[in-house]
């Protein structure tokens, strides 16, 4: 069952966040969620336990990789180690397919950095289509 993110689930969806960002800590995932950063955050639940994760958002901005605006964006998806290889994943693709096109969005898109093989491979694996690589920059003033 995906179901959207609740209070009473904060505790297991921060750790996760820290499990797929670990340069981020709870207290700021906890706080960043206080702050309404997490509107479209969704959970996968079996038997009463969160098993996963995906954060959506919609982009009006240009979307690397797009030909359409709006476009809806997988921010971030993660599985628990043990509910791997499910088809869990699959299944939150599949509700951000069709929450995308709820929001009058006719593609959808996702980022990996680019040595992240395994994200690499899963994006690929679900139907994403890789379509360009990037090298940011930044510059303090």
């Amino acid at each position: 069952m995906i179901k959207p993110l609740e209070k009473k689930d904060l505790p297991v969806w921060a750790q996760m966040c820290v499990d797929v960002y670990p340069d981020t800590t709870i207290e700021e995932m906890l706080s960043d969620y206080e702050r309404g950063r997490f509107p479209d955050d969704y959970c996968h639940v079996i038997d009463g336990s969160i098993t996963g994760f995906i954060s959506l958002s919609v982009r009006h901005d240009y979307v690397n990789g797009t030909e359409s605006s709006p476009v809806g964006y997988i921010e971030g998806i993660y599985v628990k180690n043990e509910y791997r290889k499910c088809g869990i994943a699959r299944e939150l693709i599949a509700f951000a397919k069709g929450w995308s096109r709820e929001k009058g969005c006719r593609e959808m898109a996702s980022d990996c950095l680019l040595d992240n093989d395994d994200s690499l491979a899963f994006h690929t694996s679900v139907g994403f289509e890789e379509k360009e690589r990037i090298i940011c920059f930044a510059m303090t003033l």
